[in-house]
């Protein structure tokens, strides 16, 4: 039989699994292994402590409701105006369900559903919910949903139950002109009783229809509207265009006027906002482009700058009216992009009685989605202080509050009970902080005066795929605590104990500049770099490790040293933060220095008792390095894609991108074939995420263009690369060549 690797199309991926039909049984695992170690070697020295520096010694989050089973992407829960016996669950997906209010609750029901009207991927779905203050009499529940019908828009509709069955009326349409930057939270105010809506500014890159200026569309605006007048509503008397035509046609081009539901303009994606119980102010969380994430203050009738300014900042030096200071309204506070933070979540005001969160009264609770870092803002009306609160390893979601004025963290996290509600919690006393190490050679993983060495409880390791480092050369080593065994989840990816350290050496030009180490705490990863330091002859004499992330230039090269929290943009939870440490890459063989011996990496590590059984179907898989000739270039570009992009393009990553880049993901499951951009089209009349009609030169596709380009602004991946990876996209390119259609 000949099989055409080179060819194409898709299937062909399935022939990655025949070697598992030829086996028989796909799970049984009798057969003798080949090791390359002869025996398990012992760990005594590097073993991470189990209370790492990340951890905060004041504050915590702890599950609020800690047997109540995983409901997938909550973005909001809420409380029936005057009943504080249940919770209502707002879910992407179009479901809303209700749970008892009680810690020990075990269950929830779904309470209503309209998956079947909701466009449900990335920044679409089910993004508000707001009960009617009446809702005790009236029954009204409101929601913010996106849907296709007949065309991409917002809707904004009143539900009531009527003779057993929901009733929508839709009281506001939005056309959609992109499928991000929808915005999506709804509250009605605590002193007006009105309607407000939050709006992006209709997605793309850089609001390419500038709709954050245009007062003529209702796009990056804050709307304030009166559902209990007038039909479908009304205006309130001081929304700043009241008396104007309602801008309620979403088949209307462009408006004739000021659209009257606008209250304040100038916003970009207004995820998530909130209104403090005591000052009745509006604090808005406005999520930036690619420098600055913003909070603001939200007043009657104010512009906040976008698309002329992000933040504080002139972006991109857009407009020559780019006056700060007189045109528009600036944040209270503001931070870049940096860190791992990229994508801001608006909190509130803590109003709350828990006399150990005393200290948060009056500040105002904010997070980031990507980074997971909390922090808190406070200032007295003219002038603010942002600083660091918590951080997590957590993809915060959203925020909640119940009618005490308490707090709720809302998180993406795992298929676990307990993991997607979290309030906040005081450490009652300091927990003893274990010191990382300040030089490499302390660590205990290498020998003290070779710290390029590894100790003799550190075994190395190899991979098929490596992650693009901009040409760097790695080394990789694991320990793991004597006694403790690596499991497995079904897709392959390793569960590493309590007390596990992963390490790198990074190398250019054959010298080492980097070592970075994973190391386990507890119940979180900690992330920490070392730079190599040189003594006067050029040679290396110890690594010391950074406080902070910095760029250094590198023999003409710019390198960046990542802080702890940038570790876990790309070591993500939704890839099992190890991103290399699974069995589809360690699926090779490797010459092992402490015995000479060459053998395959499963069977060494499942032979000397490091690792649990790998079934056949497992062990059958593997990924293929790009210059792998005797792999089409298919397998080649999907190991690629899966060892660079999934970590963050995958179901549960922390990205509003719908692209799921596994592996294991058939080419019609990847929701990049054929798919527009989300984020514009980069200039590119006609472009796709990927376009199977392209060819090798005009390939025509969004996830090619961003991987050749040097600017920050698009590149992909975002983080520590700035340099092409030409062998990459050789590979990538003659892939989309081969392709003739998406199946």
């Amino acid at each position: 039989m000949v099989l055409n690797l080179n060819a194409g199309r898709n299937t062909l991926y399935l022939l990655l699994f025949v070697l598992v039909a030829c086996s028989g049984n796909g799970d049984s695992n009798n057969r003798t292994l080949d090791s390359g170690l002869d025996e398990r070697p012992l760990n005594a020295s590097c073993v991470a402590p189990e209370q790492g520096p990340l951890s905060s010694p004041a504050l915590s989050l702890v599950p609020a409701f800690p047997n109540l089973p995983a409901m997938g992407a909550v973005v909001a829960i809420r409380q029936a105006s005057g009943d504080t016996s249940q919770w209502y669950a707002a879910l992407q997906d179009g479901r809303i369900l209700v749970f008892d209010n009680n810690e020990n609750v075990t269950s929830s029901t779904e309470f209503l559903n309209i998956q079947s009207q909701v466009v449900y991927s990335g920044e679409q779905g089910l993004l508000g919910m707001a009960f009617h203050p009446d809702y005790a009499t009236n029954g009204e529940i409101y929601l913010y949903y996106i849907t296709n019908t007949p065309n991409l828009r917002s809707n904004i509709s009143r539900f009531t139950f009527v003779n057993n069955t929901w009733q929508e009326e839709i009281i506001l349409s939005i056309r959609q002109p992109y499928s991000n930057h929808n915005g999506g939270n709804i509250l009605f105010g605590p002193t007006d009783g009105y309607l407000y809506i939050g709006l992006g500014d209709g997605g793309g890159s850089g609001d390419p229809d500038r709709n954050g200026q245009d007062r003529f569309t209702l796009l990056g605006s804050m709307l304030r509207i009166d559902v209990n007048n007038g039909t479908p509503y009304s205006i309130p008397n001081d929304n700043p265009y009241a008396g104007n035509p309602l801008c309620d046609d979403p088949e209307t081009v462009t408006n004739t006027q000021f659209c009257p539901e606008i209250y304040a303009y100038g916003l970009r994606n207004p995820w998530r906002w909130s209104f403090d119980r005591v000052t009745y102010e509006l604090w808005l969380g406005d999520v930036g482009q690619n420098r600055v994430e913003e909070i603001d203050i939200i007043e009657n009738g104010q512009n906040y700058g976008w698309v002329v300014m992000e933040g504080s900042e002139c972006y991109n030096s857009i407009s020559t009216d780019c006056n700060a200071a007189g045109n528009y309204r600036l944040p209270v506070a503001e931070y870049p992009h940096n860190g791992g933070s990229a994508s801001v979540v608006g909190g509130y005001v803590y109003r709350g009685n828990n006399p150990d969160l005393g200290f948060l009264y009056g500040s105002y609770l904010f997070a980031d989605t990507y980074s997971g870092q909390i922090w808190r803002t406070a200032g007295d009306g003219a002038n603010y202080t942002t600083t660091a609160l918590l951080d997590t390893n957590l993809v915060i979601y959203s925020f909640s509050e119940s009618p005490d004025g308490e707090l709720f963290v809302l998180s993406l996290n795992g298929s676990e009970a307990g993991n997607n509600i979290f309030k906040f919690a005081a450490v009652s006393a300091p927990e003893p902080v274990s010191p990382i190490p300040g030089l490499l050679s302390e660590t205990g993983c290498f020998a003290s005066t070779q710290p390029l060495t590894p100790a003799a409880g550190v075994i190395p390791y190899d991979i098929n795929a490596p992650l693009w480092s901009d040409g760097a050369v790695k080394e990789r080593f694991l320990a793991i605590p004597d006694g403790a065994q690596i499991g497995l989840t079904a897709q392959g990816d390793f569960i590493f104990p309590v007390g596990s350290v992963l390490i790198k050496h990074f190398l250019l030009n054959g010298k080492p500049i980097e070592t970075r180490l994973l190391m386990r705490h507890g119940d979180y990863w900690g992330g920490y770099s070392y730079e190599w330091q040189y003594d006067a002859s050029g040679d290396p004499v110890d690594a010391q490790l950074l406080s902070d992330g910095k760029t250094t230039l590198i023999d003409g090269q710019n390198w960046l040293y990542p802080s702890g929290s940038q570790c876990f943009e790309c070591h993500t939870q939704a890839a099992n933060i190890s991103l290399g440490l699974e069995t589809s890459q360690l699926n090779r063989s490797l010459t092992y220095p402490a015995s000479g011996k060459t053998a395959n990496q499963l069977d060494t590590l499942q032979s000397i008792g490091l690792l649990a059984p790998v079934s056949n179907t497992l062990r059958n898989r593997r990924l293929f390095p790009l210059d792998d000739a005797s792999a089409g270039f298919e397998l080649r570009a999907k190991s690629y894609l899966h060892a660079n992009c999934a970590h963050c393009h995958q179901p549960g990553a922390p990205t509003p991108a719908t692209m799921d880049l596994r592996f294991t993901t058939a080419l019609v499951d990847m929701n990049i074939c054929d798919v527009d951009p989300q984020e514009g089209d980069l200039g590119i009349e006609g472009i796709k995420l990927l376009d199977p009609a392209g060819d090798f030169l005009q390939h025509n596709s969004a996830f090619i263009v961003r991987m050749e380009s040097l600017d920050s602004a698009i590149r992909m991946p975002p983080l520590a690369t700035g340099i092409v990876d030409d062998a990459a996209l050789f590979v990538l390119k003659s892939w989309v060549d081969a392709l003739v259609s998406c199946n």
